[in-house]
Order: C-alpha cells, then sequence, then structure tokens
C-alpha cells in the first residue's frame, strides 16, 4: 500500500464568500477565480456553493504545497475545472497538475475540500 505524500484541507463558511461578494462585487471575485472558473460560475448564475468551493479548494492546494498564497502564488493562479465527469482537476498558471487531486463537498453553511499531492 502506497501512502500519500502530503495533503491540505481547507473549510469556509459560504455566508463570508457572500459577503465579500456582497461588499466588493466582481473584483472579489476575480481575485479568486481564473477567467475559466468566472466562465463557469456565471454559467452556474453565480452559485456561492460554487465559488465557495473552488476557494476551499485553492487554499487546500496551496496548503499541500506548502506555500500558501505568500510566495507569488495568486488565488487565480489555481484552476479547480471539472472534466467531462465532473471530477475536479487542478490547473495551476495553466499547466494540469495530474500529481494534485482534489475533492470538494459542501453543506447548506460550509464548502470544503481536501487536495492530496501524490
Amino acid at each position: 500500500m502506497r501512502y500519500c505524500d502530503i495533503i491540505g484541507c481547507d473549510i469556509i463558511e459560504i455566508d463570508r464568500i457572500s459577503k465579500s461578494i456582497n461588499d466588493f462585487g466582481d473584483s472579489f471575485v476575480s481575485k479568486i477565480l481564473s477567467v475559466k472558473e468566472i466562465e463557469e460560475y456565471l454559467f452556474r448564475k453565480k452559485s456561492l456553493t460554487y465559488i465557495s468551493g473552488r476557494f476551499a479548494a485553492k487554499e487546500a492546494v496551496s496548503k499541500a504545497l506548502g506555500t500558501g498564497f505568500h510566495a507569488g502564488l495568486l488565488l487565480r493562479d489555481i484552476s479547480i475545472l471539472s472534466n467531462p465527469l465532473g471530477v475536479p482537476e487542478v490547473y495551476i498558471k495553466n499547466k494540469r497538475r495530474v500529481d494534485i487531486h482534489v475533492t470538494i463537498s459542501h453543506s447548506k453553511n460550509n464548502a470544503i475540500s481536501f487536495a492530496l499531492i501524490k
């Protein structure tokens, strides 16, 4: 059996994301989501669970990488895009990272994500 090398986790209150969108509007969204994610966000009629899940996933990925967002990596540099089966795939600066696996879940109040680097 092979064990994972690194894992990251994040949970966010959906109301916190909603408040930031209400306070800062599109500028907040463009700081969080990549161009392709914004297209999906708009297609999903500005779904709060979508943007909250992506925010949690990006935080989880940054924690697994061990860099956070202090080493020149921005939230919008990480894209979490769903493949045709709905499986989230990780892209960093437009390059797919097949070594990073992400899962996203949400409830009425929270979104949570785990990132695993093999």
